[in-house]
């Protein structure tokens, strides 16, 4: 019987229907681009717990990757337009607890707006309802784009220089999470030395 995920348990990057390995190449940048927007949008009160209150939303990301196989600009340009939301509302927060597809229905407006601005071509609804997971039908995707954009006043507008910078910071970001990632196989490694050598010894 599967086990159906949850808030508290994590979404795995591995062995699901959306190709496990492509799924696992996007997940740096998910959990990059989830952290980012829970600093924006948390209350400040729940600042502490801004990376730990909704795990689904790394997952929901990564699989959005993997199905749109958009260059990664799209996504930088929507961590772009949503620090640009945050500016024109600096009050706006998620929920606390976050509403159910709330933090899923901001990013893919971001993502949407993004690729507009950065796309000569036209994707049609479909095609974001599949990135979107079927979560959103396509009435709730139009409201949810035309929302998007009338809460940034149109201003998308993105130039080169500011991507540069969005560039550099998911970069550094990354290597934080590389070098965690790598301290936590060699701490399995080591275990797993140290066990052999115990049953030698």
């Amino acid at each position: 019987m599967s086990t159906v995920p949850t808030a508290s348990s994590p979404l795995p990057f591995y062995g699901h229907a959306y190709s496990p390995r492509r799924l696992a190449d996007y997940e740096p940048l998910a959990k990059i681009c989830s952290s980012f927007m829970f600093e924006l949008f948390t209350p400040t009160s729940n600042l502490d717990c801004a990376n730990t209150s909704y795990d689904p939303l790394p997952y929901f990301i990564a699989v959005a990757f993997s199905q749109s196989q958009l260059p990664e600009a799209n996504a930088l340009a929507a961590l772009t337009l949503l620090q640009r939301l945050k500016s024109h509302h600096p009050t706006r927060a998620f929920s606390s607890p976050p509403k159910r597809k709330e933090p899923e229905r901001l990013f893919l407006s971001s993502y949407i707006a993004a690729t507009k601005v950065l796309s000569d071509e036209r994707y049609h609804l479909k095609f974001w309802a599949k990135v979107g997971q079927n979560k959103f039908t396509v009435e709730e995707l139009t409201a949810m784009e035309k929302e998007f954009f009338e809460d940034l006043q149109w201003d998308v507008q993105i130039d080169d220089a500011t991507l540069a910078i969005y560039q550099l910071l998911v970069e550094r970001r990354r290597q934080r999470f590389y070098g965690v990632a790598l301290q936590f196989w060699l701490g399995r490694v080591d275990g797993f030395i140290g066990l052999g050598t115990q049953r030698r010894w």
